[in-house]
C-alpha cells in the first residue's frame, strides 16, 4: 500500500535540461536555479516532481519541509534504510542510495525496491556520521 502524501511543491528556475531528472534528487547553483547533483557529497535541497528543460519553471518537493515522496532508487534497498544521493556521472545521478558516511541523508525509505525503481522516502534531513 503506497503511503505518498501530498506535499507543497516549490518553484525554481532549471539551471539545466532535467527532462530526464523527475523523482531524482536536486540540488540549487550559486544562481539559486536547481539542477542535478555535481557529486555525492553536495547538499540537496528535494526531488524534482517535473522535468523541465533549461530556464523553465521546476517543481520540488523540499526535503525542510517534511512529508512522503516518490524518489528513483540507485541501488535495490529496502524500507527503512536512511538515504543520500547517487552520482557516478553527469548521466546517472540524483537517485536516492543507501547514505554513507559524510552525506546529506535525505531521508529515511517508507517503500524500498530494486534499482531504477520508485521508492518512497520519508523526508528527514541529517548528516551521516562516522
Amino acid at each position: 500500500m503506497s503511503k505518498f502524501n501530498s506535499i507543497n511543491p516549490v518553484s525554481f528556475e532549471a539551471g539545466e535540461d532535467l527532462s530526464s531528472d523527475k523523482n531524482r534528487i536536486v540540488m540549487l547553483n550559486t544562481s539559486g536555479q536547481v539542477i542535478g547533483p555535481t557529486a555525492a557529497t553536495v547538499m540537496p535541497i528535494g526531488v524534482l516532481l517535473n522535468s523541465p528543460v533549461t530556464n523553465a519553471a521546476a517543481s520540488v518537493a523540499l526535503i525542510s519541509k517534511g512529508g512522503i515522496c516518490e524518489v528513483v532508487l540507485g541501488a535495490t534497498l529496502d524500507e527503512g534504510a536512511r538515504v543520500a544521493v547517487e552520482y557516478n556521472s553527469a548521466s546517472d545521478r540524483g537517485k536516492a542510495k543507501a547514505a554513507a558516511t559524510g552525506q546529506y541523508s535525505i531521508g529515511v525509505l517508507s517503500k524500498g525496491g530494486a534499482e531504477d525503481e520508485l521508492g518512497e522516502v520519508i523526508f528527514q534531513p541529517g548528516t551521516v556520521e562516522a
